[in-house]
């Protein structure tokens, strides 16, 4: 009986030891992980960068900071980028600086706008054109990792949503970040990101003109993805985050309008019953001017470069004499030296 005891401490104290030693082993290949991860991560958030469109936002503020008042401030997404031309603004109304403060829609709505809100000044227009999309769902996409390195106050923009979604995409994350990690190992500093996306390819407003000259990408989709309004739902929430806007920048002494983006008519036929549904309730909800219609912003197919929202360059020139002729009732005329007409009384 002794000897059956003492087997079965033996094997007691055996399979513990064995599991000591497992979890052991295992701790040590975690803590080798973990570092590893921590390693390459530290590396992708310490190396940004600097010649893509995550060093946008980075562009964006300084103009921001930079730029004497009144300013002209247009803010949204890409089409705002590759869609107008600040010189012509500049001299429509030379006594008003323009600011392309557009960044992309793969940031998502919300810190599209927050981005900048904390530069605006007393005195300021801000024009707010974005993509039909962002009055369908929150466009934050994989992109966005990227300028979190070059901008990680963004993260103080986050909702609970977005908090879930950044850690959900961590396969994405770890890839970049290794794929980060080989470059700066192989002294491979500066990413080679040229025409039409770097940031060497913003003129001194902001403006996108690296893609000027350049024929369209084999493959273009230029009609927008399908876009459906929900006045009572995603679509109200947005109008109430814009409205909220509005009254922060009235209390900064600034005003806000609302321009709509171009479009391909191929585009407006495909959506026409949505556009129009979200266009009465935007003069319905929406507490600031709208300076434009949709079917005043239509073009033909062969005009937008490389997506359904980015224009070829005569096209941007068209687009931009639209647009100073819907600013016309709101900000100087050519050569008029009288005080911008009061936005309170649209």
């Amino acid at each position: 009986m002794a000897t059956t005891d003492n087997t079965i401490a033996q094997k007691a104290s055996s399979s513990a030891s064995s599991m000591g030693k497992f979890l052991f082993e295992f701790s040590k290949f975690g803590i080798i992980q973990v570092a590893i991860l921590s390693l390459i991560l530290y590396i992708f958030f310490s190396y940004p960068r600097d010649n893509d469109p995550s060093a946008w936002g980075v562009e964006k503020r300084e103009r921001m900071e930079n730029t004497p008042g009144p300013r002209l401030v247009l803010m949204g997404d890409s089409n705002v980028v590759l869609g107008v031309s600040s010189p012509m603004l500049h001299e429509a109304y030379p006594e008003i600086h323009p600011v392309n403060a557009g960044l992309y829609a793969f940031l998502g709505h919300r810190i599209i706008l927050n981005e900048i809100e904390d530069l605006v000044q007393p005195g300021d227009t801000v024009v707010i054109s974005w993509v039909y999309a962002h009055f369908a769902a929150n466009e934050i996409q994989n992109l966005y990792y990227h300028y979190a390195v070059q901008r990680p106050e963004s993260f103080k923009h986050f909702t609970g949503e977005e908090i879930r979604w950044f850690f959900d995409g961590g396969t994405y994350l770890i890839k970049e970040a290794l794929k980060r990690t080989k470059k700066i190992l192989l002294l491979h500093k500066r990413d080679a990101f040229g025409p039409p996306y770097g940031r060497d390819n913003l003129n001194e407003y902001g403006d996108g003109v690296g893609h000027y000259g350049m024929e369209s990408p084999p493959g273009t989709r230029t009609t927008i993805k399908e876009f459906v309004a929900t006045p009572d739902g995603y679509t109200g929430e947005i109008i109430e985050m814009l409205n909220d806007l509005n009254k922060r920048m009235e209390e900064r002494g600034a005003r806000m309008l609302f321009a709509y983006p171009p479009i391909s008519e191929q585009s407006y036929v495909e959506n026409e019953t949505s556009i129009k549904l979200l266009d009465n309730v935007l003069h319905e909800r929406l507490e600031f001017p709208i300076i434009n219609q949709p079917e005043a912003m239509l073009y033909p197919d062969d005009v937008f470069f490389d997506s359904s929202y980015h224009l070829k360059e005569d096209a941007v020139y068209d687009r931009t004499e639209r647009l100073i002729d819907s600013l016309r009732p709101f900000l100087r005329s050519e050569g008029n030296s009288d005080k911008p007409i009061d936005s309170s009384s649209n």
